[in-house]
C-alpha cells in the first residue's frame, strides 16, 4: 500500500482538535466508484470515462485544466460539540506526459481546495522530471490513452478538514498549467467522504483538564 497525505485546512474550515477518543464511530457522509454515473453531487464540466476497463475501471474523467466540485452538506453533530472531523479519500489517476516540476512545459499540479483552503497542491510526473508527490502505487507505464506516453496511479490518497455543523462545502478538484485532453488530463475514482465527532473548543479544554485532574489524584 501507498503512502497518503493528511493535511487540515485552516480559515472557514475550522483547525482541527488534537484531541482523540478511543471510542469515537465513523460514519459514511459520501461514497462512489462512478461505476452507476456520478450522481447528482457533481458540477463542473464533469463526464465519466469508461473506455479503458482494463486498468481504470469506470471513473470520473478525464479534466485537463477542469475544476469540478463535489458538493455536500456535512452532517449534524448533536450533543457533541459543533465540529465533525472529516476525512476525505480517493484514487488519482495521472494520465499521459505530465511534466512534474518542470518549468518549461509545467509545473503540473494536481490541486484540491475548499474555498479559499488548499488541502492539496503537488506536482506530478510520467516522466523524468521531478515531482512533489510521492511515487505512484502503479506506474508510470502505458495504461491506456496516448500510446506514446505513460500513466499513474494513486490509491487512497488522503485528506482531513474540520467543518461546522450542517455546513455546506464544495470540494473542489482541479488540474493546472496542463495542455489538451489528447495530451495530459487526470480522473478521481473511489471517491469517499467519512467523519466523526470532534468536541467543540470548551468542551475538549473541560475533557483536557479532567484528565489532568485525574491524573494528579493517581499520582496523589
Amino acid at each position: 500500500m501507498g503512502l497518503s497525505i493528511s493535511r487540515i485546512a485552516p480559515g472557514v474550515i475550522t483547525a482541527c482538535l488534537a484531541i482523540g477518543s478511543a471510542s469515537a464511530q465513523t460514519h459514511t457522509l459520501y461514497s462512489n466508484d462512478f461505476e452507476n454515473g456520478l450522481g447528482t453531487a457533481w458540477t463542473g464540466n464533469t463526464s465519466v470515462a469508461s473506455d479503458y476497463r482494463r486498468y481504470f475501471t469506470q471513473f470520473n474523467g478525464r479534466y485537463t485544466n477542469d475544476r469540478i466540485d463535489l458538493n455536500l452538506t456535512t452532517a449534524a453533530n448533536p450533543g457533541a460539540g459543533k465540529h465533525n472531523l472529516y476525512t476525505l479519500s480517493f484514487d488519482l489517476y495521472i494520465i499521459d506526459s505530465w511534466d512534474g516540476n518542470s518549468q518549461t512545459h509545467g509545473p503540473d499540479r494536481f490541486k484540491v481546495s475548499i474555498g479559499n483552503d488548499v488541502l492539496l497542491c503537488e506536482t506530478f510526473s510520467n516522466q523524468d522530471n521531478n515531482q512533489s508527490f510521492r511515487r505512484p502505487d502503479m506506474g508510470p507505464f502505458h495504461m491506456g490513452y496516448t500510446s506514446t506516453w505513460k500513466d499513474s496511479v494513486y490509491r487512497n490518497i488522503t485528506l482531513q478538514f474540520t467543518a461546522e455543523d450542517s455546513a455546506r462545502i464544495a470540494i473542489r478538484f482541479a488540474g493546472e498549467n496542463l495542455q489538451s485532453k489528447s495530451d495530459e488530463s487526470w480522473g478521481l475514482d473511489n471517491v469517499k467522504v467519512r467523519y466523526e465527532a470532534v468536541p467543540a473548543p470548551g468542551a475538549a479544554a473541560l475533557l483536557g483538564m479532567g484528565g489532568l485532574l485525574a491524573a494528579r489524584r493517581r499520582r496523589s
